[in-house]
């Protein structure tokens, strides 16, 4: 009780008559109740202190947690700042609507090399890709509905050449690096060449991944070879063997250059590989052989002291089937054409590849300006 409280009360017993006595119990007792009062109150306000505090609680973890009004709404702001300078998209298209899986193939790791060197965000167009690529492999690449927005995107035309490098044009990440310009870029042209993309081998290599059930398919197809085979011949080497003619035949297309390789180049080839695996390890060379000519391949592919066989299939999605069997093999015997490209390329780094070095033909469109540094990589092997 303040000093204040008790002098007031010591006027008011004076004043009051009492005797000294019954003035004195008469304080006791005032001063008693003053003091229970005072512990009621001071409790109250203890117990509301505890009420307060543990209602907030609550509250500041959730402000923690998150952010309140004002806050969200600078977020957002912030976020929108961020979305206006984001990376500029870089879409590939191929001039021809018709390209089949290789040239598809080698247009998106080009996008992938060509991103990645000018610092855009490569990304796939649904309406370019036609499906052709995402229901073939798990792309990662990020896809967009429909075409790119003709009004921000800036085209650019590929100066190519078949099977030729030719250097990005400089307008390309001129403008890639000016932070002005925020248009999207489109380049079209073709991308037959592993320069485009030996920056990011290992992104190219997992993209393309075969989907589920691809991968599926060719699996239960070297299942089956392999429990055949070595129960017959012990322990196998795959080495695949693609061959390809029907189109390449075609007399326009050898006007340009394109040629077909022919049974003795297989031969040679499936010879080189076998005298390889069988100094290299204990194994038998098994030769499995995907073709768009089952019969000319039947008649013309074979050996003397390695088993051969044939698994090209007339099933829906066979081409993709097929690049994935031939994918998985140790080694592989390429011909002609980007799809035997591919198959030589993505299966195991370290194994063998061996190509067709009569291609193309000399004195033709094609012939006079290919370089075979720009289309066959380090390390393949080429006989004739």
């Amino acid at each position: 009780m303040s000093t204040r409280v008790t002098r007031l009360l010591k006027v008011v017993l004076h004043r009051s008559g009492l005797t000294h006595a019954r003035r004195a119990g008469l304080h006791v007792l005032v001063v008693v109740v003053m003091s229970l009062s005072s512990l009621a109150w001071l409790s109250q306000q203890s117990f509301s202190a505890v009420t307060v505090s543990s209602r907030r609680s609550p509250i500041i973890v959730v402000t923690q947690s998150t952010p309140p009004a004002a806050a969200v709404q600078t977020t957002r702001v912030g976020s929108t700042a961020a979305a206006s300078r984001r990376r500029r998209r870089l879409f590939v298209r191929l001039p021809c609507e018709s390209a089949r899986l290789g040239n598809r193939m080698f247009a998106h790791a080009a996008l992938l090399g060509l991103a990645a060197d000018a610092g855009l965000q490569a990304t796939v167009s649904s309406a370019d890709d036609k499906n052709v690529l995402r229901s073939t492999f798990n792309l990662t690449t990020p896809v967009v509905a429909g075409a790119p927005d003709p009004a921000r995107l800036r085209t650019v035309a590929w100066r190519w050449r078949t099977a030729v490098y030719v250097p990005p044009p400089a307008n390309l990440t001129a403008d890639a690096v000016d932070d002005d310009d925020d248009d999207d870029l489109l380049v079209v042209g073709y991308f037959q060449s592993w320069r485009y993309f030996r920056a990011v081998d290992d992104r190219v290599r997992s993209e393309f991944r075969f989907r589920r059930h691809i991968a599926d398919a060719a699996s239960d197809v070297l299942r089956r070879l392999t429990d055949e085979q070595t129960r017959l011949h012990g322990d196998v080497v795959l080495v695949g063997v693609h061959v390809r003619r029907n189109d390449m035949a075609l007399e326009h297309h050898r006007r340009r250059g394109y040629t077909v390789a022919d049974e003795h180049y297989v031969r040679r080839a499936i010879n080189y590989v076998a005298d390889r695996v069988a100094t290299e390890s204990n194994a038998t060379a098994l030769f499995v052989v995907c073709t768009d000519d089952a019969d000319w391949a039947r008649r013309n592919v074979h050996s003397a002291s390695n088993p051969v066989v044939f698994v090209s299939s007339s099933h829906r999605r066979a081409a993709a089937v097929d690049l994935a069997v031939l994918a998985a093999c140790h080694h592989v015997i390429t011909t002609v054409g980007t799809f035997s490209w591919w198959a030589g390329y993505l299966h195991r780094p370290d194994g063998i590849t061996v190509y067709y070095a009569g291609f193309p033909k000399p004195g033709t469109e094609i012939g006079n300006h290919f370089r075979a540094e720009d289309f066959f990589p380090p390390g393949w092997i080429g006989l004739l």
